[in-house]
């Protein structure tokens, strides 16, 4: 971007300082030069303006208070004399004489966040239209000052509504996650509505943060071993969200929104700030392209989203100020733990005419329902593959953990993100179940197996239910039904025959879904034999799962290897499934023991088949 003849660059805050003294309306304005003058002409050049807006002088409401850094009352003066309001200047002792003074006006105070921490508490508590300009550093300061007069050159952009799943409104959010929020963040933004959890330092998404310092490193020179309240990071111990990466955080001060509103616990902390400044959510902000933040100052106990409200009253004619005034007296109407306050000037207008974004959401949401059902279909698979583990299933316990919180993560997604993770749930659900039978089929192959293992003691029988046997048709069998002792969501259905045996075992008391296999078998050694089993489904929807066959410590009698194969069922459909076998010579001709064991939709079945070894012809 090429220098423009209105904006003149300042070195350093004494250069600053002379020429915002001699400044008039029509003159280039002072701006000092540094990250945040060209982090602007970045956002600006992309969107299509060539040089540095000029200044427009207007007449606004209020008055423009300064206090403190020199820098900061340069910085009052250009802002006061730009919108033909009167200057008054302060220190720490007298600013809330001067509030007092203007109780029935808009005030901006004008002050680096360092000075007005020294107050001990948020100023705005002392008046009702109070705006707080404020950024961390002089040239962050003076570049506010320039953004807020040039707002109007700004482009025409989008909402973007972040709420968290579980609070009222995440049906109509454009995001509900960082994976969402982030491609919504590749252009600018007009309004950023944030309803979540938040501390001082971020604002809380399920799978990241908006960091107010933009990296978990620490500063250089921190005392690590202060005795002050301080996050993590500024200890050098890394982010307290210590699941997340540095891929997970995005710095506020990268985010390009002209107004940030944070319905988040501790969002205003400048004078009220537990924490150093340096990690203030808020100031990431105006150290970015912002103009203004509405936020919380404290706790917050969230009853709705409450951005409409504020966007009402400045569709009204409200300034910020007094649209945030119209915000905490309907708050204190209505008892809420709600109260907001204002970085940024109170007079400003900003242009919320309509919302920009409400057709993205609607169709959103549309996309989303039918993948929630399906992912809460397939949560309900991931805990009975869980329960598992108390059978000591060989099965990857650390993939299932992540492939929960994936789902998890899915289940607060929304749009293109949610429907992506449950394709890739589903895919991961049949290979943990393809493993876990696979892994089955070589145990049983090699042990003499058991369902329960050496787990039989851990579960106590509940019912005895007679029935006939699928064997020998007799009515000599009965299924016993036995639950786990510990508090562990794992029920056993054995069916025994007291002729034949113990026939087949299940954790799955569905009676819409069954795999039966032929329990005896006659193979002659050295000729191709086959057994049969047949899947049956009266289920609306495809089945998909994995099945094997194998004989139990087949390696220790010469017995073939087992072999697994993933198996799928239409609605209300049968599925034959053959296991070919191959007898050898040195096979003993006796009544071997084998097992067709299934994984079929996280309900684990096997089926006992007693093969008859015949001599060869």
């Amino acid at each position: 971007m090429s220098d423009s003849k209105a904006v003149v660059r300042c070195d350093d805050a004494l250069s600053y300082e002379r020429l915002a003294a001699s400044w008039q309306p029509g003159f280039a304005f002072p701006v000092m030069t540094g990250p945040s003058l060209t982090r602007y002409e970045n956002v600006l050049r992309s969107e299509g303006v060539v040089e540095l807006p000029a200044v427009i002088s207007a007449s606004w409401p209020g008055v423009v208070v300064s206090m403190g850094d020199p820098v900061a009352h340069a910085a009052a003066g250009l802002l006061a004399s730009a919108t033909s309001r009167p200057h008054h200047r302060a220190d720490s002792t007298s600013l809330y004489g001067v509030l007092d003074d203007f109780e029935a006006v808009p005030v901006a105070l004008v002050a680096t966040a360092g000075d007005t921490a020294r107050l001990g508490d948020w100023p705005g508590i002392r008046h009702p239209r109070f705006g707080l300009v404020t950024s961390r550093t002089a040239e962050s300061l003076s570049c506010l000052i320039y953004r807020t007069l040039t707002l109007h050159s700004r482009a025409v952009a989008d909402d973007i509504a972040v709420i968290h799943p579980t609070a009222v409104g995440a049906d109509h959010a454009d995001a509900v996650a960082m994976d969402e929020l982030r491609p919504l963040l590749q252009r600018p933004g007009r309004a950023l509505q944030v309803l979540s959890h938040g501390r001082e330092c971020c604002l809380v998404l399920v799978d990241g943060l908006v960091c107010g310092r933009g990296t978990a490193a620490p500063p250089a020179g921190a005392d690590l071993a202060a005795r002050r309240r301080m996050p993590p990071c500024l200890r050098g111990e890394g982010c307290w969200r210590q699941e997340l990466g540095d891929e997970d955080r995005i710095a506020a001060s990268s985010i390009d929104v002209q107004l940030a509103f944070l319905q988040t616990c501790d969002s205003i902390a400048v004078g009220n700030n537990a924490h150093p400044l340096s990690v203030g959510v808020a100031l990431g902000f105006m150290e970015g392209t912002t103009v203004a933040v509405v936020g919380t100052v404290g706790f917050h106990i969230a009853q709705r989203p409450l951005f409409d409200d504020l966007a009402g009253a400045i569709r009204g004619g409200a300034r910020l100020g007094e649209a945030v005034e119209l915000l905490n007296a309907a708050g204190e109407a209505n008892r809420e733990f709600t109260r907001f306050g204002l970085l940024g000037d109170p007079s400003l207008q900003i242009d919320l005419s309509q919302s920009r974004s409400a057709h993205r959401r609607h169709s959103a949401v549309q996309r989303a329902e039918p993948a929630d059902e399906e992912l809460s279909a397939q949560q309900v698979i991931l805990g009975r593959l869980r329960s598992l583990l108390s059978l000591q299933l060989p099965m990857d316990e650390l993939r299932l953990g992540e492939v929960e919180r994936a789902l998890r993560r899915g289940l607060l997604s929304r749009g293109d993100r949610q429907i992506d993770t449950l394709r890739e749930v589903r895919q991961n659900i049949d290979e943990i179940q393809a493993a876990a039978v696979q892994e089955l089929v070589r145990e049983i192959h090699g042990t003499w197996w058991g369902f329960f293992g050496s787990n039989a003691r851990a579960f106590r029988q509940v019912s005895s239910t007679p029935v006939n046997c699928p064997a020998c048709r007799c009515d000599s069998a009965v299924r016993v039904e036995l639950t786990h002792r510990l508090p562990v969501d794992l029920t056993i259905f054995t069916v025994h025959c007291q002729r034949c045996g113990d026939l087949s075992s299940s954790t799955s008391a569905s009676t819409d879904f069954a795999v039966d296999a032929d329990h005896v078998v006659y193979a002659p050694r050295l000729q191709d034999s086959e057994l049969t089993c047949t899947l049956i489904s009266e289920r609306d929807r495809p089945t998909h799962g994995q099945a094997g066959f194998v004989f139990v410590a087949g390696g220790i009698g010469d017995l073939p290897q087992g072999r697994s194969r993933p198996v799928s069922v239409g609605p209300h459909g049968t599925q034959r499934e053959r296991w070919r076998f191959r007898l050898g010579e040195h096979v003993q001709a006796a009544e071997h023991y084998a097992v067709v064991a299934s994984l079929i939709e996280g309900e684990y079945r096997c089926s006992n088949v007693f093969v008859n070894t015949l001599p060869g012809s």
